[in-house]
């Protein structure tokens, strides 16, 4: 979705940068009935095309008044419910089962790598991807 945003930005009267915005714009619409005005869970991942959203808001190259009260509503879950790391970064976990090919799982928030594939052992070498339940955390504060 950036790099839709930003080649419709390039020269906004171009043809080519016109059908990019109306396809970002689409986009949102689809979304937006979809999901009956509520958009997709909020977590880490989906609040990432917003970024878009705001933007052509910001630079007034749209004034539908659901997408600045949906920016709004999304940028007061970040503000107050995203879950955030000790130094107030927006923190990204994810939640799940992994076996040796495999992660399947739920998303929560981005992570720190589980223990035993990231650290290495005394030897030097990494432990094998068992089966387990792990929490991944990233801080992008």
């Amino acid at each position: 979705m950036a790099l839709i945003l930003q080649h419709s930005a390039l020269n906004p009267a171009s043809p080519s940068a016109q059908y990019s915005q109306r396809t970002a714009l689409e986009w949102f619409e689809t979304q937006w009935k979809l999901t009956g005005g509520k958009g997709a869970p909020k977590n880490i991942n989906t609040m990432a095309p917003f970024y878009c959203l705001a933007e052509l808001i910001a630079q007034k190259r749209t004034d539908d008044p659901r997408w600045l009260a949906w920016c709004d509503e999304w940028a007061e879950w970040i503000i107050h419910d995203l879950p955030k790391t000790e130094e107030g970064g927006f923190q990204h976990s994810e939640f799940c089962f992994l076996s040796r090919t495999s992660c399947v799982g739920e998303s929560k928030a981005l992570g720190d790598v589980f223990e035993g594939a990231s650290r290495p052992y005394e030897d030097g070498k990494r432990s094998p991807a068992s089966s387990r339940h792990v929490s991944l955390t990233t801080d992008f504060g």
